[in-house]
């Protein structure tokens, strides 16, 4: 595989993130949560989509499965 500085340099990331975070998954996101938290105005919140129900045929299956 050839070598790819992009995704080299994304896993000594990671690799600086774990031991930063005692490397547990549990540090890590806790790790994310406090970085998130310094970022707040960049995120993006999006309101919830209205669910629509689908209507079923005569013998109670979605009409788009047949």
């Amino acid at each position: 595989m050839a070598h790819d500085p992009i995704v080299a340099e994304t896993r000594e990331l990671r690799e600086q993130m774990m031991e930063e975070a005692g490397n547990s998954l549990d540090g890590l996101f806790e790790l994310l949560r406090r970085e998130q938290e310094n970022y707040r105005e960049r995120l993006v919140r999006l309101s919830p989509r209205k669910v629509i129900p689908v209507s079923t045929t005569d013998d109670n299956r979605p009409a788009n499965s047949r």
